[in-house]
């Protein structure tokens, strides 16, 4: 969609609705022009305010009554284009109305104009609502779409601008008087730029008056949501795959990519199919194809989606299946190792879409389990002990049901470097291979919780391919005399 047009739409369609059933009413009902309290004298003051706007703040309600409430979307992607947002009015008195500004909210990101209408394109529009020819502006979204572009767009070219200067307060437009038998009618348009993602209101204050009469103040509001073109469930980027035992099936899991500025197909930007990469590669992970979510499970989406006080529209999304493998799947090269190491993991999947260079992740995590275990303890952990005197060794059984199976501690990756391991030779009993592992700390080296990341390495030799890695997270804690 060219500028323009998308322009002519959004003003039209987010402002047109109100505006043009006043207008309506106006041609009608019989229009009645204020008439001063002395018609002919110089200092005749005229009653009302100076202007009639249908709507001062615009903020996302889609449960509202106001049809242009409701319709305004509330949530834009975060981009430096421009926004349009329009506040109609009626000018009733048969005297000009001054205009000038008092102040606005955001000096970067917002700017307005004021503009009038001629009467011609409007009494065209209501002769063409009257005659049945298009459809009123009431009904359905795509009614009011329909109807006002087939009629409405051509008086987007004659509306008459003029720039209300934030920079130079002292700077007014001044709008003509109303006709005797139809009030002018025109609008002020907020524009501004969506720049950060979250919540934000902007604010532009303007003054009017009658000429020769007191200026009457006006605010007018526009709360926005900045968001960027995608975005993942789940939301918090994180989600556990539990245990992966041996023999286990291959597992998946569906990643939803949303979005509540793009829908999938139609005019704009649309949400391309997202592309996503495994962080660290690995040959147990499998990305399928995505999948378009119906429209009509979009609500379901949006459900699930937990947000904070304000709960978008989805206008499109995609499910995207994670597979994650327990042993080599056929698609990976024969290089690869035939089974993962054992222990937690983490992976990133990285999401993206066409033409965007953002990225979002979820952090897949696990433990891959099975070829060694502690039978009688859960973790290798050391608990409390004298940083001055440090942790003498203590002995943790592993058992393997791998007949032949060879472990060796891999020092140089064990955390924290100044913990000392040591692995007993193995012992066969029952069909079962096991080994005593021990662990020590030496004096002086900690006074304070081991770092989370902190696990002791083994490699394992199966005899069947390049031995793995069997990582088991060590816990611990080194305190000084006197605490």
């Amino acid at each position: 969609m060219n500028s323009g047009l998308k322009t002519a739409l959004i003003l039209l369609m987010l402002g047109g609705v109100v505006f043009f059933a006043t207008v309506i009413g106006s041609y009608t009902g019989g229009f009645k022009p204020p008439v001063p309290d002395d018609p002919g004298g110089e200092t005749a003051v005229i009653s009302g305010p100076p202007l009639e706007f249908s709507l001062t703040e615009v903020t996302y309600k889609p449960d509202s009554d106001d049809l242009l409430v409701r319709a305004y979307p509330g949530f834009f992607e975060v981009s430096p284009e421009l926004n349009y947002q329009s506040f109609w009015f009626k000018q009733p008195h048969p005297k000009p109305v001054r205009v000038s500004v008092r102040g606005r909210s955001c000096t970067a990101c917002t700017s307005a104009r004021v503009g009038t209408l001629p009467a011609d394109p409007l009494a065209d529009y209501v002769k063409q609502v009257k005659e049945g020819k298009v459809p009123p502006p009431f009904g359905s979204a795509e009614a009011i779409t329909a109807s006002l572009l087939a009629a409405g767009v051509s008086a987007n070219g004659q509306i008459k601008w003029e720039e209300l200067d934030f920079d130079h307060k002292e700077k007014v437009v001044t709008l003509p008087a109303a006709s005797a038998d139809r009030p002018l009618v025109g609008l002020v348009q907020m524009i501004y730029k969506v720049t950060v993602q979250g919540p934000k209101r902007l604010d532009a204050g303007l003054a009017a008056e009658v000429q020769d009469g007191p200026s009457a103040p006006y605010q007018l509001s526009v709360s926005s949501f900045g968001m960027p073109a995608f975005r993942l469930i789940p939301a918090d980027g994180k989600m556990s795959l539990g245990d992966l035992p041996e023999g286990m099936a291959p597992r998946t899991v569906d990643v939803v990519c949303w979005s509540s500025t793009r829908r999938r197909t139609g005019p704009g930007n649309t949400l391309p199919p997202p592309t996503a990469a495994v962080i660290p590669p690995s040959p147990f992970f499998e990305i399928g194809t995505p999948v378009s979510v119906p429209e009509a499970d979009l609500p379901r989406v949006a459900a699930a989606l937990e947000m904070d006080k304000v709960q978008p529209q989805v206008l499109s999304a995609y499910l995207v299946p994670v597979t994650i493998h327990r042993t080599r799947p056929a698609s990976a090269p024969p290089t690869a190792p035939p089974e993962p190491d054992i222990g937690p993991f983490e992976r990133q999947v990285a999401f993206t879409v066409p033409g965007e260079q953002s990225s979002q992740s979820v952090t897949l995590s696990g433990t891959v389990t099975g070829l060694v275990s502690l039978p009688t303890d859960k973790a290798i952990d050391l608990k409390s002990f004298t940083g001055q005197t440090g942790c003498p060794a203590k002995s943790f059984e592993l058992v393997s049901d791998r007949p032949g199976l060879k472990l060796a501690v891999a020092s140089a990756e064990c955390k924290p470097k100044y913990v000392t391991v040591k692995l007993s030779d193995p012992e066969d009993r029952n069909g079962r291979r096991y080994w005593t592992l021990s662990v020590a700390v030496p004096p002086g080296v900690c006074q304070e919780i081991f770092p989370s990341d902190s696990v002791v390495v083994l490699t394992a030799d199966t005899g069947d391919g390049p031995p793995r890695k069997i990582k088991m997270p060590l816990k611990g804690q080194g305190y000084a005399r006197g605490r």
